[in-house]
């Protein structure tokens, strides 16, 4: 029979729960055992939820995950939060959407740890100059970024490669490519695209020209009504990788349709993409 816990004994529970998060800048004193119980939590189901974001060791997951929840109004910024915007936060990592945003940032330190034979510095240098003849046509610059390549699971070297499938041509045939694209939809206009946009921009560039006519960007838009209250999951976003050969099986494309709100998308390979039933692991580091 497990012993109740008393009252001291629940708060230094509690209180080790949230050490994490209170590193984050939220305000220890909001960590009670009676704001628990005021939110109609028992202490098990706090500490469970706690854990999706505590698990992390990694300090920029956890940097990544609440700059992600801080952009989609998921949560205030610390410096305001309620208990309750926490929990709302801490709610929102165990969703479909918020698994999958946990499994994105997971990547993204896995890449900052993988030697890619730059420092921080020269790697941004790499990327801003192999963007460049991209922002010529009116991508924004602040979008090229080491955590943007990251972000999309590219090492540096193959975000370099893929740059170079369309900066390596002129002006004029390059504002053709572009014209291209916009006209079927492979991208938004350069004012209103994001990194996502460009990185699925550049892998269309790697298709035989014979096989782009198969792709409708109506299929390969995801629906990006996503999470609670239908709020817009940028870091969801799926960056479609072209197969060049073969289909997704239909269990790949049954997944990536209930991630995408039932869209349909064409046959894609996404390393990014994984089951709604399988859950993002704890950070190993």
């Amino acid at each position: 029979m497990t012993r109740r816990l008393s009252p001291a004994e629940a708060q230094a529970v509690i209180t080790e729960a949230s050490a994490r998060i209170i590193e984050q800048g939220f305000d220890a004193a909001m960590f009670t055992t009676e704001t628990v119980i005021g939110a109609f939590l028992p202490i098990k189901s706090y500490l469970r939820l706690a854990k999706q974001f505590t698990r992390h060791e990694d300090r920029q997951i956890r940097d990544g995950l609440l700059d992600h929840a801080i952009s989609n109004n998921i949560i205030e910024k610390p410096g305001s939060a309620t208990f309750a915007d926490v929990v709302k936060f801490l709610k929102y990592l165990i969703s479909p959407v918020g698994q999958q945003v946990q499994y994105l940032e997971q990547q993204k330190a896995k890449l900052r740890r993988k030697p890619s034979g730059f420092s921080p510095d020269q790697a941004q240098a790499q990327i801003t100059e192999a963007s460049a003849r991209i922002v010529e046509h009116g991508f924004d610059a602040a979008l090229f970024t080491i955590d943007a390549v990251y972000g999309a699971g590219l090492p540096i070297s193959q975000f370099l490669k893929l740059a170079k499938k369309f900066t390596m041509f002129d002006r004029g045939f390059r504002d053709e490519l572009l014209t291209e694209a916009i006209r079927s939809n492979i991208i938004k206009a350069p004012s209103s695209a994001t990194f996502a946009d460009v990185v699925n921009f550049l892998y269309y560039l790697r298709l035989p020209f014979e096989q782009r006519s198969k792709y409708s960007v109506q299929k390969a838009k995801l629906c990006r009504k996503v999470g609670d209250d239908g709020v817009v999951q940028e870091a969801a976003v799926k960056i479609f990788k072209p197969q060049m050969d073969d289909f997704a099986t239909p269990q790949k494309r049954g997944s990536i349709l209930e991630l995408a709100g039932g869209v349909e998308v064409p046959p894609v390979v996404d390393s990014l993409t994984f089951s709604p039933n399988k859950r993002a692991r704890g950070d190993s580091s």
